[in-house]
């Protein structure tokens, strides 16, 4: 263009400056239509290798103390300990979560995955509700963990905000507790069925704290799936056993039931509600419940967001 216009011919510069505000416009408008339109994407992190459980690792450790052996014939009379004396010792040695993966290769991670994938907890937010609950306490970061590139911050969402996910770059899953109402507008209704059958999701309730909240859950799923009935999620079924096997469901404080339920459409579940307010052992300071019911709580937080991302 220089040697056709000469360096200082007026239209060399002014298709320059066109081309630049016409480059910029575009950038802007782009960035505009972004923010309106609230699009955006899921990607998990890329991994490969195969699907297994992670277990509790029980050894035994054989400790043998010195001692003195004495002549049993000898003219001094005491009471000879013996020989050998051994003390078992148990370790227990738990095995670290996402070591698990899918695909080929080794590596933790999705066979869907992306490179700058990351595993993302999503929450939900609705009218009526506290569905704040034990965020600023730190509980979604906490269930986040290191074997993943994780994201570095809570995400709590609009409902509305789902229908601007690709159906293949959506939210494997998305979490909701409370302990008030949960009101949800005929929009949003028809935005969690699409999410939920459309973009193969799946939605996490927890009880946050109150006999009455199970059932907003059962009357909200009843309207979102309306022909789909909830059953019992048996310590069996997979989302209990993998990555993590466990002995019994965790819960914090009873709120009515005592086992899980499900919504499931063509064998896979689109819906878990847990009872018992897990919530609160993921927060800091696990809200004074012992050990094996906060280190259960994360256990099976991390086998939910597994079997999502799966």
């Amino acid at each position: 263009m220089a040697w056709y216009f000469g360096r200082k011919n007026n239209k060399l510069h002014q298709s320059i400056f066109t081309l630049l505000t016409y480059t910029c416009l575009f950038g802007t408008m782009a960035l505009i239509l972004t923010r309106l339109s609230g699009c955006s994407i899921y990607e998990s992190p890329i991994g490969g290798g195969e699907e297994k459980q992670l277990r509790q690792i029980v050894k035994i450790q054989k400790v043998i103390n010195k001692k003195y052996v004495i002549n049993p014939y000898s003219s001094i009379l005491f009471n000879p300990p013996p020989i050998d004396d051994i003390e078992l010792q148990v370790l227990e040695v738990t095995e670290h979560l996402y070591k698990i993966g899918q695909g080929k290769g080794d590596g933790a991670g999705f066979s869907a995955g992306t490179t700058r994938g990351k595993v993302r907890f999503i929450r939900l937010k609705y009218n009526g509700g506290d569905w704040q609950q034990d965020m600023d306490r730190g509980s979604d970061l906490n269930l986040l963990t290191d074997g993943h590139p994780v994201s570095d911050r809570p995400e709590p969402m609009e409902i509305g905000r789902l229908k601007s996910f690709p159906a293949r770059k959506s939210p494997p899953m998305v979490y909701m507790t409370g302990q008030q109402k949960i009101s949800l507008s005929g929009k949003e209704i028809k935005i969690m069925r699409s999410y939920l059958l459309e973009n193969h999701a799946m939605l996490f309730g927890d009880n946050g704290g109150s006999s009455g909240w199970e059932g907003q859950f059962i009357s909200m799923m009843q309207k979102i799936l309306p022909k789909v009935e909830p059953i019992s999620v048996y310590l069996d079924h997979t989302i209990h056993r993998i990555p993590y096997p466990l002995p019994r469901l965790p819960i914090v404080a009873p709120h009515g039931r005592s086992d899980a339920l499900g919504w499931v459409v063509d064998g896979r579940l689109v819906a878990y509600y847990h009872p018992g307010d897990i919530g609160d052992a993921w927060a800091d300071g696990h809200s004074g419940v012992p050990r094996e019911v906060w280190e259960s709580s994360y256990q099976l937080g991390v086998n939910i967001i597994y079997y999502a991302h799966s």
